[in-house]
């Protein structure tokens, strides 16, 4: 087993250390955004999008109801029949006139713009302060910034004029002039294996067409919700790699970027966990190098859901994935609309520059990918849920993009080999004075954590089997001890929930002893009214998370048991904990929603104990059913890739 496990970890360090001095770039680039659930007024995929647009150097897809929000804002809102819009639709133009008046400055205007949003948080109807900005922004795309195609009436394509590409140091679209849509059996043109799409196979659009286009594709038959529009066009978009055989010109690179909403277990990116699948399949036919996708819960269940069965076959995808957002959270896509008073237009900002992804993905220099989620992706660092997870070619597994540094992590080898009896000052382990989030590979912490950090960090259970490392799948996290002579008992625990939707699914976590303030000059609130204000220790701690729901705490404290609940609308926030209820029969059964009875660290080590050794036996007997399978088919002269 040990020369197995040496041999299995310079084949994973080889693998690594070729990937970084070798590694191809990509010559290609493309955004997806598939999204049809943002029918009036910006979300998180639109805003995203109109950066795309309006920056207008990379190739971008797009669903048509989406497009159709981002260029059509004002028919929407005056052809809308939901209560408000209407009035919303005039507010919009009452900001627009206030850019002609050349005697307001900068701040009159954005003054009138605030005044107006208070005003539209008033009107019955709901998202009106993002219709209001969708309507007063700017059109994103430009006159001559697109060659514009009609995929079909789910998606468009727009791919720059301006594209450049490395390896042709030629724009493939110098001198294009439109033409008649080639037939579906047509061969491929010179021009298509250049650029990579097959746009002399779709349907031309003017610019002057293009609102008109897209409205009318809407209105005759929306895009449905979640469906297969975009896998089922693949085929009709891409050149892949196979067309390229016998062929002069080399088959692109690519590195991608497909954005959409996501929900725990069911969908991602705007597609179902199945087309997701067919999507990464899809990747590898097209010379991928690079995939990024920003989704909300694309880690965590979804993650599992995805890639567990590619792993138990013993397979990997051969290119770079990133995945935003940290152990199945929502990411956050925060923004804000201003106005450019030099060309006296309302602007939409956001972190994020597509300029920058395309000049990092492009040059003939090792990425740093570290930096590429840092700069092009720089809304999401304040959020430390927001944190981006990255898997190399030939690892089964997801890490950390810690592009900050102020991430740490406790791993089962680390749980394994320490001495139990040995404390671990998270301060000066990890040489980390203020790390924002602490990391759990492992079902069990069975050592002392010191922490005493200049700020809490967040306590994370990473405990997602098959994308992060090979642990057992439950929901309870045992820690043996936290103890701190800087932190307040009530801001130890609630380091545990510390964001609102963080987890996608419910856990548990079992602490024998925290030992802490009763209360600090940050953090004045008592956790134990009646107790004194140094350091307090309880026992038996237990802090169950249920998803999307309520918290639920409860402790002992001088061989009393308390227990209170943090309602679900208060996580997150800087509302002080409930305050605890003595349990005055101790024996009695807490609410069925709530902890379970006499579940205590000791009971919980045991069961996990428990489990792991009836896995490990079921491992070894279905290794050994293997082995015989193998040397059976062997014997029959079947041979085994």
């Amino acid at each position: 087993m040990n020369k197995f496990l040496n041999r299995a970890f310079w084949v994973i360090l080889v693998t690594v250390t070729v990937w970084f001095k070798v590694q191809s770039f990509a010559s290609h680039t493309a955004l997806n955004f598939i999204d049809d659930t943002e029918i009036i007024g910006f979300g998180a995929i639109g805003v995203k999008a109109y950066k795309a647009l309006e920056h207008a150097v990379v190739p971008i897809i797009i669903s048509t109801s989406l497009l159709n929000m981002l260029i059509n804002p004002e028919t929407l809102l005056k052809e809308s029949a939901e209560a408000g819009d209407k009035r919303i639709f005039e507010l919009c133009e009452e900001n627009k006139k206030s850019l002609e008046n050349k005697h307001l400055s900068e701040s009159d205007i954005e003054d009138l713009l605030k005044k107006n949003e208070t005003i539209v948080r008033g009107i019955g109807g709901s998202n009106n302060i993002e219709k209001l900005r969708t309507c007063i922004v700017k059109n994103p795309i430009r006159r001559d910034d697109f060659l514009i195609k009609k995929i079909n009436r789910y998606l468009y394509l727009f791919v720059p004029y301006n594209l450049y590409l490395k390896r042709e140091q030629v724009t493939p679209l110098a001198g294009y002039r439109r033409q008649l849509q080639l037939g579906k059996e047509a061969p491929l043109t010179e021009r298509e294996l250049l650029v990579g799409f097959k746009i002399d196979h779709m349907e031309d659009i003017s610019f002057e067409n293009l609102k008109k286009s897209v409205y009318a594709d809407c209105a005759s038959k929306p895009s449905p919700i979640n469906k297969h529009y975009f896998i089922d066009s693949l085929s009709d978009i891409f050149v892949t790699r196979a067309s390229y055989k016998g062929k002069k010109i080399v088959p692109p690179e690519w590195a991608l970027c497909i954005n959409g909403h996501g929900a725990s277990g069911t969908f991602i990116a705007g597609l179902s966990i199945d087309d997701f699948k067919k999507w990464l399949s899809f990747c590898e036919k097209i010379n991928t190098k690079l995939l990024i996708y920003s989704s909300c819960f694309a880690s965590g269940v979804t993650a599992r859901i995805l890639y567990d069965e590619v792993n138990r076959l013993g397979t990997t995808y051969p290119f770079v994935i990133i995945s935003l957002g940290l152990a199945g959270t929502a990411v956050e896509v925060p923004y804000e609309v201003g106005v450019n008073i030099h060309q006296r237009v309302f602007v939409l900002r956001l972190g994020i520059n597509w300029y920058t992804f395309l000049n990092m993905v492009s040059q003939p220099a090792p990425i740093d990918f570290d930096a590429l989620i840092k700069y092009v992706f720089s809304y999401s660092n304040e959020n430390i849920f927001n944190s981006a997870l990255i898997k190399f070619p030939g690892l089964e597994w997801f890490s950390t993009a810690d592009i900050n540094k102020n991430i740490i992590s406790i791993g089962s080898v680390l749980a394994e080999t320490r001495d139990r009896d040995e404390p671990l000052d998270i301060k000066k382990f990890f040489n980390q004075p203020n790390p924002r989030a602490l990391l759990l590979y492992t079902a069990i912490v069975p050592f002392p954590l010191i922490i005493n950090t200049e700020t809490m960090p967040a306590i994370i259970s990473m405990k997602i089997p098959a994308i992060i490392s090979l642990l057992v799948n439950e929901d309870e996290t045992l820690i043996k001890k936290i103890s701190s002579s800087v932190h307040s008992l009530s801001t130890i625990i609630q380091s545990f929930f510390s964001q609102k939707r963080a987890a996608d699914y419910s856990r548990d976590f079992f602490v024998r002893e925290i030992e802490g303030l009763n209360a600090t000059k940050q953090a004045p609130q008592k956790l134990l009214v009646d107790a004194p204000e140094g350091t307090l220790i309880i026992n038996n701690v237990e802090i169950a998370i249920e998803k999307e729901q309520h918290v639920f705490v409860r402790f002992i404290y001088d061989k009393v048991r308390y227990e209170f609940m943090v309602p679900f609308g208060d996580i997150g926030t800087l509302k002080p904990l409930p305050v605890p209820m003595r349990s005055e029969d101790q024996s009695a059964e807490p609410a069925a929603t709530g902890p379970k009875k006499d579940r205590t660290y000791k009971k919980i080590e045991d069961l996990i104990q428990k489990k792991r050794k009836e896995q490990l036996q079921q491992s070894s007997s279905i290794k050994k059913s293997l082995e015989l399978l193998e040397k059976d088919l062997h014997t029959l002269g079947v041979k085994i890739r």
